[in-house]
């Protein structure tokens, strides 16, 4: 990224033949009447400035409070990267998922990009080898994620981790500024690894949710009322996609149980304000919803791994329609039936080694089940 400067202007003068013909002229009463001289030239203009040389984080100063720690080598690392995304439902971190990302880093140094908490992250994914270095980056205000030297820093890294938190924050100090910027670089030109859990992973579909909606199913009485924003992150397989970390909650309990989660409504809701007023046909709308403990590693070429933390149960859910919505109105309660066969669900169990994956390109599954959703009048049934 090209650091401006302040622009540089060439004072300009009269040549100094030309000023002591001048001094001649007026001691000898000349210099304004016809036998003047014409005046001389205008100097020519200063030659531009030459552009800065991008900032590299070996020698640009991050802003106070925004460096959180570093660990590993003091020296940057470039390396040979390999894309992919780590979409983490939240609870548990699953090592196996990390393992995925970090090794697509090539051995490169991994930014932990958060607007609240600590350095945690640093000693842990240090600790599961095959990295140069892991720095933390606390960014909490808008200047901050304009920053010249945090942008730098993340568009330098092998890979990078998005932390857990209030994805209204991402989107209040990431989206359109320089760190959003420099996050679809990594993912759309530099084609490095990039993934997150919880908010992190709320954030990286084409679509998100920027916090608020009710853990139920009140969201289809009136889907107009979801407030879903898009646009934020560009990654090609999350196109007319939005993810939904703790779909189920696992160890942490925080927003349902395996038997009785809360958050199906909710992203029904979603699909339908997609459709509804943000320009989404409903042959393209996709959601991916992970529970706890879980995650989704998608390889370049679509096929998505679904890994849980040993010794806990989770899943991926990739949902689409198979229809249009039978009402979907502003102030009505959806509909959205086609007999009972509304919304496709292949629900993918996660495995400590991944071994069930399923192939974004094809939609279909190896390892998973596959359900049916459909909502009349508002109330949504699963079968």
């Amino acid at each position: 990224m090209t650091v401006p400067r302040p622009e540089r202007h060439a004072a300009r003068s009269l040549p100094w033949a030309a000023v002591l013909l001048t001094a001649l002229l007026a001691a000898c009463g000349g210099g304004g009447g016809a036998g003047a001289p014409a005046a001389p030239p205008p100097a020519p203009p200063a030659p531009p400035v030459s552009p800065a040389p991008p900032v590299s984080p070996a020698n640009c100063t991050l802003p106070p409070g925004v460096d959180l720690g570093r660990i590993g080598s003091a020296s940057p690392k470039p390396s040979s990267t390999t894309p992919g995304l780590v979409l983490m439902g939240g609870g548990v971190d699953v090592d196996e998922a990390m393992r995925w990302l970090i090794a697509r880093s090539g051995g490169g140094d991994m930014v932990v990009l958060r607007s609240t908490g600590g350095a945690g992250y640093n000693s842990y994914l240090f600790g599961l080898g095959g990295l140069n270095s892991v720095q933390t980056l606390l960014v909490d205000t808008a200047a901050e994620g304009n920053d010249a030297c945090v942008a730098q820093t993340i568009r330098e890294a092998g890979a990078l981790f998005i932390a857990g938190g209030n994805q209204a924050d991402y989107v209040r100090y990431f989206k359109g500024a320089a760190v959003g910027a420099a996050i679809n670089h990594l993912i759309a030109v530099k084609r490095a690894p990039v993934g997150g859990t919880s908010a992190g992973m709320a954030i990286l579909g084409q679509h998100y949710h920027p916090g608020g909606a009710p853990e139920d199913s009140t969201g289809l009485l009136d889907p107009s009322r979801t407030e879903i924003g898009q646009n934020f992150i560009t990654a090609a397989w999350l196109r007319n996609t939005i993810t939904e970390p703790h779909f189920t909650a696992g160890t942490s309990g925080a927003v349902g149980t395996v038997s009785n989660p809360k958050r199906p409504g909710r992203v029904t809701a979603f699909l339908a304000q997609m459709l509804l007023s943000q320009g989404v046909t409903w042959p393209e709308a996709r959601a991916i919803a992970v529970d706890d403990d879980t995650a989704v590693a998608i390889s370049d070429s679509g096929v998505a791994q679904v890994f849980s933390f040993p010794g806990r149960s989770g899943n991926a859910l990739f949902i689409r329609p198979t229809a249009a919505p039978e009402r979907l109105l502003a102030g009505s309660p959806l509909t959205w039936n086609a007999a009972g066969q509304a919304l496709s669900v292949s629900e993918v169990a996660g495995t400590a080694n991944g071994v069930n994956t399923f192939d974004l390109s094809a939609w279909r599954s190896t390892g998973g089940l596959q359900r049916r959703w459909w909502v009349v009048d508002g109330v949504l049934t699963r079968q």
